[in-house]
């Protein structure tokens, strides 16, 4: 997808154009390796060249970050990363959010590249993950089902 397309539907509202160029340095730098970019919604898929999911990111303008969820192993030693399970991509099991250009630092680098590498990531199962939303529906609009 072109690059421009991409701005126009996730970069829309003027919070969250203030993520663009941080957006535009992690883009870069994935194009740059050769990665190809598909847009939804509201994310943004990296996939190789065998069409394997690396990356996928989705600005989030409420929070002024740009998440990141990647395919590495949830072992991996980094201090950035976070487990990813709410974001539900099933084969991107941990996330790093950054706000700046500055933040694609040598560490976030490293660790896309060892991504592309393709380190070995165990899937993990989502169907167990219940949204607050899904969880009101079970239960009828106007009460919460238990967790």
């Amino acid at each position: 997808m072109r690059r421009q397309a991409v701005e126009e539907l996730l970069f829309s509202t003027k919070a969250s154009q203030a993520l663009l160029p941080s957006w535009r340095v992690l883009d870069d730098y994935l194009a740059e390796r050769g990665l190809d970019r598909y847009c939804k919604t509201i994310s943004v898929s990296y996939t190789d060249a065998d069409q394997r999911l690396v990356a996928a990111a989705h600005p989030d303008a409420v929070k002024s970050v740009i998440e990141v969820a990647i395919a590495l192993p949830r072992s991996t030693p980094s201090d950035r990363l976070y487990d990813a399970a709410l974001l539900r991509w099933r084969d991107l099991p941990v996330a790093f959010a950054f706000s700046s250009p500055t933040d694609i630092d040598d560490e976030i680098r490293d660790l896309i590249n060892r991504a592309i590498v393709g380190e070995t990531v165990e899937s993990f199962d989502t169907s167990e993950y219940v949204s607050d939303r899904d969880r009101r529906m079970r239960k009828g609009r106007d009460t919460w089902a238990a967790d």
